[in-house]
């Protein structure tokens, strides 16, 4: 299972990055995901000097599968998306392509096959991953406090994520505010909210459900105005025409007329559709074939057609 991970890591990278010239300027969970690179090149070499093989195998695996896959690529995935034309998708770029091409060669003497595969996949160069040099590490690009808060974050987005399944509110559901009581993490509220699917990060105590996060206390807003069920009800056809797509074998770039039927409402998220899920147009009407989509006691009805 963790070796299916590290692979999907390297196609997600092969199929959504491209090459970029020079370092462009990097957003901070950029600089956290190499800062952790660094830090795993430093450990994984001393214990490999220490020929405690294992411990190294374990930082490198960790991190591929936790730090790289399962949260990384998770933060960024709307900055590679083909139709994202913000200024820091060249930054995920290239620090998905110094993350993978480094990972490669971290992988060759435990995972010899899976990291030439990856290597040649990334690079399209002939030489083999294994002529390579090990990587060197940069203790400039090490940022111990970055690593630290990233990880309190990461024991916030599990904490909200249990209040969720406590109030029965899914993750793709956004709410409006998290408060946060022990510490401030405004260098990287960005990540919360995303993470979190949270409008606003505030600091301090509130009358509202509440759970620790390690040394912290959060208190979540689960209320769900009437702004924030479309927002849920969007997130909902988005995940929906996803899977419809998958079904019908569709690659990132195909385009797709989008009709939905019974749910007038989200004619405001018609661009935002568009962006998503790789509509060309988007209809509200009835069609012919037609996809339920249960929301709440009401149905909504969903068809693409390749265009």
């Amino acid at each position: 299972k963790m070796l299916t991970v590290i692979e999907n890591s390297f196609n997600f990278v092969k199929m959504y990055s491209g090459k970029i010239k020079g370092k462009p300027k990097l957003n901070i969970e950029d600089k956290w995901i190499l800062s952790r690179l660094n830090t795993v090149i430093l450990n994984s070499t001393k214990e490999m000097n220490n020929y405690n093989m294992h411990k190294a195998a374990n930082e490198i695996t960790d991190f591929i599968v936790n730090d790289f896959s399962r949260w990384y690529i998770k933060i960024i995935r709307d900055r590679v998306w083909p139709d994202y034309d913000g200024d820091d998708k060249l930054s995920a770029f290239y620090t998905l392509n110094v993350v993978a091409e480094t990972s490669a060669r971290l992988l060759a003497p435990i995972c010899p096959f899976i990291a030439e595969g990856a290597h040649k996949q990334i690079e399209k160069k002939p030489i083999s991953v294994h002529m390579h040099a090990w990587p060197k590490v940069e203790k400039k690009m090490i940022d111990v406090n970055l690593e630290a808060g990233m990880n309190q974050v990461k024991e916030i987005v599990e904490a909200a994520s249990a209040l969720r399944q406590e109030h029965k509110i899914k993750l793709r559901w956004p709410l409006s505010r998290i408060v946060i009581k022990g510490r401030t993490l405004r260098p990287i509220e960005n990540v919360i909210k995303m993470m979190c699917n949270i409008k606003k990060v505030e600091y301090g105590e509130a009358n509202l459900p509440s759970k620790k996060a390690g040394d912290l206390t959060i208190y979540l807003d689960v209320t769900l105005t009437e702004s924030l069920k479309q927002e849920a009800l969007l997130r909902e056809v988005v995940r929906k025409v996803q899977e419809l797509r998958k079904q019908q074998k569709l690659v990132v770039r195909d385009r797709i007329k989008l009709i939905i039927e019974g749910a007038d409402e989200l004619q405001q998220f018609t661009q935002q559709f568009k962006d998503e899920v790789g509509a060309k147009s988007v209809i509200f009407g009835s069609s012919g074939r037609k996809e339920k989509l249960d929301f709440e006691g009401r149905t909504v009805f969903i068809d693409i057609e390749k265009v």
